[in-house]
């Protein structure tokens, strides 16, 4: 409902009336409320539109329209101000009824929430202030170096240089401008390109327009996000200049000034801009190394430096990050050539001549942008020295340590001056990696550069583990946008054509690195989701030895073809081997429980339908294992989920009273040893280095976290304190972003069909049973050693993961199921058996269907099935989760159960304990644990022959954790790592806007911390399964004096995780010889 307003001030404005209505409207006297903290209360939402002064500036001509969501709010609110009338700024205003409002208009008040007008005035007024534009001048690309470095402690370091290796000028026939664009946090530089500059082949994708439409026929521009800085750097050389240290290439778009435009603004404003990959020719050769961006500006009669500066506040950047470069400090540009075509072509033909693994360590040093060529050219002389008195994998394993090092290296250090140093402490010690896993190679594909890692322990698959003697050949790759995250573009941008260009380019002709030529080979069902896929030197024939796939129609349908081979890509651990006459095709599946014994006979059965294609050796066959469900796993809340539940009726209580619950949980990590394990428990953490087994055995010395009446003393140290911190912290972070909230008397089970109709035509179907619509069948048994417990009676059971109402529904248990029938999941333990008919019975369905786009390549159509545009600005509080430093003018506070969980947690900034020679007041091997040990081994214990062998495997461990810390981070920050006590407790807590790149990268991190871990075990005891009594003594010994080693080198990085692998060494050992 319209209402008309009249006797306005002039000077009032918008949020003025709506604060001045939003006083009566929100009052508990016009909106009664009952006092109920199970109830959710949403204000009205409304707008107001003045009309403007028709003496034109910022004023209104006195009237205006208010506008209701429904024709009883508006009604209430006009009989409420006849009784008492509104006066704004003192002057009191008339109302009255208008006309009704566009229906449109009336769904979005009713559908959204009422935005504090406070929020959008300030919003309104930065704009304002963000809006005077710089004219640039002079557009450059290059990098800051230091030309030189302090020869002694003394010498004064001297500032960056900025080398540029290529610009234009935009300040004749065309133009170019910098502006702030504070809803996206970025920096916008708009250019004007001539037709015949326009790069057809770099015909890419993503965000805006802009430059001289009179003079110009294609716009471009340049997005630098806010994020993506490190440092700005303003002065004069001339003219005003501004230098942007980005840690990330700025993304480039372009699109065309006189396109032909149909009068349909969501087709004209659809599809419309193009990301490329340079601005001109001679910008594409740079592009991939040099990313840092200097303009020169139009100088006028202020001081433009200082307006920028004050600007950059204004947008929210931090002082800190802006400096003024004067005098001494004066950034010097000049023209070095780091980069020109030749130097490239020359220093990449003298990497082919080096062994492929040392030739990709020089590779990622200079694609990360952590040497330039001049540098290169210096550290080739000295690896090719190297060459000559060491091995392959001795070099390449010490430049790898090299990369990690110039990271993190003193800004007074030169990079010759770090190489030396590497070079006299590096030691390597042969390590073999666990059944299962391999070092591989990492190469991410941006739109403009590539970024290289590894190689690191990754998880193998069936066709790897084929050609083990080849395993360098091997490279996995991903496409993924200049921060490392999933690509994501507006509405405004053609998509399709980036993926065909940059992504089907790189997948149809391959790509060289390190002299070798790799070509797309296969991909797994899941790397695809993560869009990424398998490299090869001769994909082809590895294809070819799959299977047979000539006879099939599978060469004529690439997708499914695809998929066919992503079978043979998953990620698996190899198990047992099975021969051709002991598995047979059949109505149902099953497998033998005994398949690892030698017993004859059929030994698995299969369906029909699992026969994809002919397998080339089908002699036999190695099972292989992605995935083992041994135990039920707890079952948590989340985000959609809540909302679904919500909407079905479930009140706020409940979910405010389970959080609570959570949340005290967590925070009585401090309490004992024993909660400090159900944390790591619950939230799956401390896997790696078995944390929660190591606190149980210590826990059996009849020690504690802090001294208790009795025997028990305290154990606590300054690293389980940073561990549990950085445990607690993690498991708050799950349940305030995720909502991830347990839920009692709870399982997450895998779903499996009643196989009882399979059987109706080779048996009497009153002689099998078979579960009715409705019913499902659950038997949890938690551990080998506990009776099994059955299921019975009314419960809820919903899809993992739930994306409608229908995902949910109510279900009864049966029980045991009934004697004196055939019942094929009689024996099923831990999962959930649905049935095969009825309405359950589709929903069952659902469970197994897959995405048909991955098989059948037929994407979703949604330029005709467009999708919901938002509503509002603002976006709710609880959307802010992994945002970095989120602006309260972005957000609102949301009524629903997410935004009440979601505020109900505060939480603080992960700030690592610092580390002091007092914060262990016990010498070496007199803390409680030591003393306990020492009494319950000393009968065990021996004179340890080995003792020489600790200091390199200690330093071989700490190189390998620092690599560790440094590879798998989630920032692009440089020098930002990892802390020990994360990868201890297998996380990581930077914040990141999208999970699945955190749920990857600590994927990555754990199976590399386990594969370390390991390898430090197998040195400390070869076999603890098959060693005999005396290697377990020996064994013994050897992990004392590795936790000896440790304790002595406490305030050591690595000494604390390396003191942990240890003690389980000791506590298996001691288990294994008893006593």
């Amino acid at each position: 409902m319209n209402v008309q307003v009249v006797y306005l001030p002039r000077e009032a404005n918008d949020w003025t009336v709506m604060r001045s209505i939003a006083s009566v409207v929100h009052s508990k006297e016009f909106a009664p409320r009952v006092d109920d903290d199970k109830t959710v209360h949403r204000p009205i939402n409304f707008k107001v539109k003045l009309n403007p002064s028709k003496a034109g500036g910022v004023g209104n001509d006195g009237s205006g329209t208010v506008t209701f969501p429904t024709h009883e709010a508006g009604s209430k609110f006009l009989r409420w101000i006849k009784d008492t009338p509104l006066k704004i700024q003192g002057k009191k205003v008339k109302f009255f009824r208008g006309g009704n409002p566009h229906v449109h208009v009336a769904a979005t008040l009713d559908k959204t929430p009422y935005i504090n007008p406070d929020l959008e005035e300030e919003h309104e007024q930065k704009l304002w202030h963000l809006s005077q534009k710089f004219r640039v001048n002079v557009l450059q690309f290059g990098i800051f170096f230091r030309p030189t470095y302090p020869s002694n402690e003394k010498e004064p370091l001297k500032p960056r240089a900025f080398s540029v290796e290529w610009e234009r000028r935009y300040d004749v026939n065309s133009e170019a401008w910098l502006s702030f664009e504070y809803d996206h946090k970025l920096f916008r530089i708009t250019v004007g390109l001539k037709l015949q500059d326009t790069l057809s082949s770099f015909d890419l994708t993503i965000p805006l327009q802009l430059g001289s439409e009179m003079t110009d026929t294609v716009g471009s521009n340049i997005s630098i996000k806010f994020t993506s800085i490190q440092k700005i750097a303003v002065g004069y050389d001339g003219d005003p200049y501004v230098c942007f240290d980005t840690m990330t290439p700025p993304t480039i778009e372009e699109t065309n000034f006189h396109r032909t435009l149909t009068g349909d603004s969501q087709q004209d404003g659809s599809k419309f801009r193009r990301r490329i990959q340079a601005i001109h020719p001679g910008h594409q050769v740079v592009a991939p190394y040099a990313h840092h961006l200097r303009l020169l500006l139009h100088n006028d009669a202020s001081d433009v430096p200082l307006r920028f500066q004050k600007m950059c506040v204004e947008a929210g950047l931090a002082k800190s990050m802006i400096i003024r470069c004067e005098g001494p400090n004066k950034v010097e540009a000049d023209r070095w050539g780091f980069f020109t075509p030749k130097r490239l072509y020359t220093l990449q033909n003298e990497f082919k001549d080096l062994p492929w693994p040392i030739a990709f360590q020089l590779e990622s040093l200079l694609h990360n942008c952590l040497l330039h060529t001049q540098d290169l050219s210096s550290l080739l002389k000295q690896t090719q020295t190297l060459c000559k008195h060491h091995t392959e994998r001795y070099v390449s394993a010490l430049l790898r340590h090299y990369h990690e090092k110039l990271e993190v290296r003193s800004i007074r250090q030169s990079p010759t001056s770090c190489f030396e140093e590497v070079c006299k402490n590096f030691t390597v010690i042969d390590s073999k990696l666990p059944r299962g896993n391999f070092l591989c190679c990492h190469v991410t594909f941006t739109p403009t550069r590539m970024v290289i890692e590894g190689p690191y322990p990754t998880q193998s698959n069936r066709v790897i583990r084929m050609y083990e003697d080849y395993l360098d050949h091997f490279v996995r790759v991903d496409f993924r946008d200049e921060d490392r995250l999933q690509y994501r573009w507006d509405r405004e941008v053609n998509g399709s054509t980036l993926i065909q260009e940059r992504v089907g380019g790189i997948l149809k002709n391959g790509f060289e690195l390190a002299g070798r030529r790799f070509e797309l080979l296969a991909y797994s069902s899941s790397a695809l989701r993560e869009h990424a896929v398998w490299g090869w030197v001769n994909s082809e024939f590895i294809r070819q030895t799959l299977g047979d796939f000539k006879s099939t129609q599978l060469l004529r349908q690439p997708s499914k073809y695809a998929a066919r081979l992503a079978l043979a890509f998953t990620a698996t651990d190899p198990s047992v081997y099975i021969r051709s006459d002991e598995w047979e095709g059949d109505g149902v599946v099953s497998v033998d429980q005994q398949l690892d014994k030698n017993t004859e006979g059929i030994r698995m059965r299969l369906r029909k339908s699992m026969k994809k294609f002919s397998a080339s050796n089908a002699g036999h066959a190695e099972i292989e294992i992605a995935q083992s469900f041994e135990h039920p796993i707890k079952c948590y809340l989340n985000r959609p989920l809540i909302m679904i539940l919500e909407d079905l009726g479930v009140r706020l209580d409940s979910f405010v009273h389970l959080q609570q619950d959570a949340v005290a949980e967590v925070r009585t990590i401090n309490d004992s040893s024993s909660q400090f394990r159900k944390v790591l428990d619950d939230h799956n953490q401390g896997r790696p280095y078995r944390l929660s087994h190591l606190l149980s055995k210590i826990e059996d010395l009849n020690l504690d976290l802090h001294q208790r009446v009795g025997r028990y003393l305290g154990f606590d140290t300054r690293f389980l304190r940073q561990t549990r911190q950085v445990a607690m912290m993690d498991a708050l972070r799950d349940i305030k972003h995720d909502a991830r909230i347990p839920v009692p008397e709870s399982y997450l089970l895998v779903g499996v069909a009643d196989e009882g109709p399979a059987y109706f035509d080779k048996h009497d179907k009153d002689d099998i049973y078979t579960l009715p619509d409705g019913h499902i069948f659950v038997c949890i048994q938690k551990s080998p050693d506990k009776e099994p417990e059955w299921l019975e009676g009314s419960c809820s059971i919903s899809r993992s993961p739930v994306v409608h109402p229908g995902d949910v529904q109510r279900v009864r248990a049966i029980g045991k199921p009934p004697k004196g029938k055939l019942c094929l999941f009689a024996h099923m333990k831990n999962v959930v058996v649905l049935p095969s008919v009825g309405q359950l019975g589709a929903f069952s369905k659902y469970q197994s269907k897959a995405v048909d786009y991955p098989k059948q390549g037929i994407p979703v159509d949604i330029d005709n099935n467009r999708l919901p545009r938002t509503l509002i600005r603002c976006k709710p509080d609880w959307h802010a989760a992994e945002v970095v430093s989120p602006r309260h003018t972005d957000y609102y506070e949301s009524s629903r159960a997410l935004g009440v969980l979601y505020r109900s947690i505060v939480l603080d900034d992960f700030q690592p304990e610092p580390v002091s020679s007092t914060d262990d007041p016990h010498a070496p091997l007199t803390d409680p644990i030591s003393m306990r040990l020492k009494d319950a081994l000393k009968h065990h214990l021996t004179r340890c022959s080995r003792v020489n062998d600790l200091p390199p495997m200690f330093q071989r461990y700490v190189n390998e954790l620092r690599y560790i810390c440094a590879t798998h981070v989630l920032s692009n920050t440089p020098g930002s790592r990892i802390t020990e006590a994360e990868v201890v407790t297998g996380t990581i807590l930077a914040k990141c806007s999208q999970k699945r790149w955190r749920k990857d990268r600590i994927y990555r991190m754990r199976l590399h911390a386990s594969t370390l871990v390991r390898d430090v075990q197998r040195q400390l005891i070869e076999d603890l399964r098959e060693a005999s009594h005396q290697q377990l003594m020996e064994g013994l010994s050897f992990a004392w004096a590795a936790w000896e080693y440790s304790q002595q080198r406490i305030h050591t990085f690595g000494a604390d995780s390396f003191g942990l692998i240890a003690l389980g060494v000791i506590f298996d050992c001691k288990d294994k010889i008893g006593g």
